[in-house]
């Protein structure tokens, strides 16, 4: 039994075989078998992305020097040669060569699905490659699904070329944002085949040097490469390797966790049905009346207490907002700057914004959300002390972990409508001659920063309200799911008792054979 997908069908077997409800399960081996780490390729445009994933998959399959126009995000797994191109809420499916015939219009797309069959992807199937459309393409639609990748990531590959080994400034801001969501960041040399050994050797030295600096990491890893007619991507390989290690690590903790929890409520059922099986029918009904009664006083107790952290939630955001406030000030005279010069401020400004909502997420939300975690913990506990009988069988060892700051950042979507909007209602000419005659700051002040305290504070409010709906459903729940298989596990027990005692379904041995398997599946 040491397949994960087999102990979960095994599982899924019990609970249909008692008529318990057997649809999360199915849910969790549907994403157990699609599961998948994201893992963006990204890099300014020629710098020899596509040239690289060609090279991983053996063959042209990703058209190269694509202009910034025709990208989407195309993500690439192990398959069988399909192509999937999905545009708002269809999908519709094409063969692998659409994509370089030029007969694929790009409009409407929002993302391709590129399953190809080769021998390398087959090596490392939890590992989805995202080929991301160019960080310089200026471009927000492009910028908008570069970022929402990155916050669902766990590695980041960055794409260099060996006779530029420079971080432009499109990708210093991308760089300022990654060092946010504390991932790994692996750099890749290309084109090495173009310039001599040693010259690769020292760009490989300084970028190396340039993104540690960047990043503030001791070290980053940069791998030379070369994708010509004789392509040499090993380096790269053994780099997917690693991370489809360490993608069987989180899959197997993510869904253990959840077999284990399913596995606990059937072995609270089946515990239900050996215990009480030599009560008589009042007495079944004396159980039930009472973990119906436990249920309710649980359920009061978790509701009471999710009040309390509603409303610390709510203190927190506005601390939040107060916190953010505070740390916009600086952000006054570095829009009146950007404006006098007829500049859109905007990328300086998201990545100040990010660095702060970031900060805020450590410094006003994870405490509220630790000390809710020790309260629950706290009162599953004592609700097991005061109720033996018919409680949950144990509390839980620790809270799901909420990604705070991943959250936070998907839910911030940029300040380029409100400079949009500035540049589109006065001309770069008219924020001059505001500048000359010292208007910009009622500009900045009355219009500009207000709009960025609305974004922030939406953000903030809608990043709280979903740590708040994970934490209640993830917790709540399941305490609540235990104690009705109990009850569910008594009023099949009266049941076949009515029906007479010769109608029992289950012997005492095969209930012990099952609460056994169960025990084993919730502990492995």
């Amino acid at each position: 039994m040491d397949n994960l997908s087999d102990r979960m069908v095994r599982l899924k077997q019990l609970y249909e075989k008692y008529g318990l409800s057997a649809q999360p399960l199915e849910d969790d081996l549907r994403q157990l078998e699609s599961f998948r780490i994201v893992v963006p390729v990204l890099g300014s445009f020629n710098t020899g992305k596509s040239a690289l994933l060609n090279a991983l998959l053996g063959r042209a399959v990703l058209p190269t020097g694509i202009t910034a126009e025709r990208s989407v995000p195309t993500e690439i797994v192990a398959g069988d040669d399909l192509l999937t191109i999905y545009r708002e809420d269809t999908a519709e499916f094409a063969e692998l060569s659409a994509l370089r015939s030029g007969a694929l219009d790009p409009e409407g797309i929002e993302r391709l699905r590129l399953e190809c069959d080769c021998e390398l992807l087959r090596r490392f199937p939890d590992v989805m490659l995202v080929d991301l459309p160019g960080l310089d393409s200026g471009i927000e639609a492009n910028e908008i699904a570069t970022r929402r990748y990155l916050a669902r990531s766990q590695a980041y590959l960055l794409v260099f070329s060996a006779d530029e080994p420079v971080i432009k400034q499109s990708l210093t801001d991308f760089l300022s944002e990654l060092r946010l969501y504390e991932r790994p960041v692996f750099a890749v040399l290309t084109k090495c085949d173009k310039v001599l050994p040693q010259t690769s050797e020292q760009a490989r030295l300084y970028l190396q040097k340039s993104l540690a600096s960047q990043l503030v990491l001791p070290d980053v890893e940069v791998y030379r490469i070369q994708a010509g007619p004789q392509p040499d991507v090993q380096p790269v390989a053994q780099l997917l390797v690693r991370l489809q290690r360490c993608a069987e690590e989180l899959r197997s903790q993510e869904f253990s966790g959840r077999l284990r929890r399913a596995a606990r409520s059937a072995e609270g059922y089946l515990e239900m049905r050996l215990l009480d099986r030599t009560l008589t029918t009042s007495e079944l009904e004396g159980r039930i009346g009472r973990i119906q009664d436990g249920m309710e006083r649980l359920f009061e107790a978790l509701d009471q207490n999710a009040a309390h952290f509603s409303g610390l939630l709510e203190q927190s955001e506005m601390a939040a907002k107060i916190y953010l406030r505070e740390g916009m000030l600086e952000l006054s005279p570095i829009i009146e700057a950007a404006l006098a010069a007829g500049e859109s401020p905007q990328a300086q400004v998201d990545g100040i914004l990010r660095e702060l909502l970031t900060a805020t997420v450590h410094s006003e939300i994870d405490p509220v959300l630790q000390r809710y975690g020790k309260s629950m913990r706290e009162l599953l506990a004592l609700h097991q002390q005061a109720e033996p009988e018919h409680t949950v069988s144990r509390p839980p060892a620790e809270l799901p972990a909420v990604a705070t700051v991943e959250t936070v950042l998907r839910h911030f979507t940029g300040s380029a409508a409100v400079f949009d909007q500035l540049f589109s209602s006065q001309s770069r000419f008219s924020l001059k001659l505001a500048a000359l005659r010292k208007r910009l700051v009622p500009i900045v002040q009355g219009q500009v920063l207000p709009e960025l305290e609305r974004l922030v504070d939406t953000c903030i409010a809608e990043s709280v309200a979903e740590y708040s709906e994970q934490y209640l459903s993830q917790v709540s729940a399941p305490a609540l799911e235990e104690l009705a298989f109990r009850r569910n596990a008594l009023e099949d027990l009266r049941r076949e008792k009515l029906s007479g005692e010769q109608a029992m379904r289950h012997s005492i041995g095969e209930l012990q054979a099952d609460l056994a398997l169960v025990r084993e599946l919730s502990r492995s």
